[in-house]
């Protein structure tokens, strides 16, 4: 709760923007927390100037609400939260890379990790893999029956693979492939969905654009 920030001239108006990046003093009450203090890092005001950026912050912090409950401490998912908007800031980054690394991370560190060593069926390990099933979210090798799953090629695979084992501060070195992000796109919003058991909403308005 935050008294009077309702107002334009409020000082805490800024810390409680969507997206601002702010360090907050708290006070717990019963039943909920107070605003008492704080001061703004980062307001991030530049992604509201492009349709996109705006819309994937968005879709970044509706895939945060869903996937976490209240008062959840999460660094490594915050971290990468904070990191992926100074990307989509500063266009250091292609957009869809930036996502679907988001959304990789999202499941790994909310306990949907993803297996591309090993066979999610028999076990044995695997290079590469043209299939991924789910749960338990691994490739599947040539050996084993491909059911309950999606078809991908190779490439798509390693791909996702690197993509997934990346540190988000590196991903700068990977050059955008079209066919390969939408593929990636499709699998992870399937991946998001069985995981989380919602549809994120946000990301609909690209559709129309």
């Amino acid at each position: 709760m935050v008294r009077g920030v309702k107002s334009n001239k409020s000082q805490m108006l800024p810390l409680t923007l969507p997206m601002s990046y702010s360090e907050l003093v708290l006070f717990k009450g019963k039943g909920m927390y107070t605003l008492n203090e704080g001061f703004l890092i980062d307001s991030f005001q530049e992604m509201l100037k492009d349709i996109y950026t705006l819309t994937y912050g968005n879709y970044i912090l509706e895939l945060i609400d869903m996937s976490m409950v209240d008062d959840e401490i999460n660094i490594n998912l915050f971290k990468n939260v904070v990191v992926s908007f100074y990307f989509l800031k500063n266009k250091a980054v292609s957009d869809r890379i930036v996502i679907r690394k988001f959304e990789l991370d999202l499941l790994k560190y909310t306990g949907h990790s993803l297996n591309f060593e090993n066979c999610g069926i028999c076990r044995n390990k695997i290079i590469s893999s043209n299939y991924i099933i789910y749960p338990p979210f691994s490739g599947v090798c040539g050996n084993c029956n491909k059911k309950n799953g999606i078809y991908i090629s190779y490439s798509v695979f390693s791909f996702m693979k690197y993509l997934y084992h990346i540190d988000i501060m590196k991903i700068h070195i990977l050059k955008e492939n079209n066919y390969i992000l939408s593929e990636i796109e499709k699998i992870n919003s399937e991946l998001i969905v069985t995981s989380i058991g919602k549809k994120p909403k946000s990301l609909e308005l690209l559709e129309i654009l």
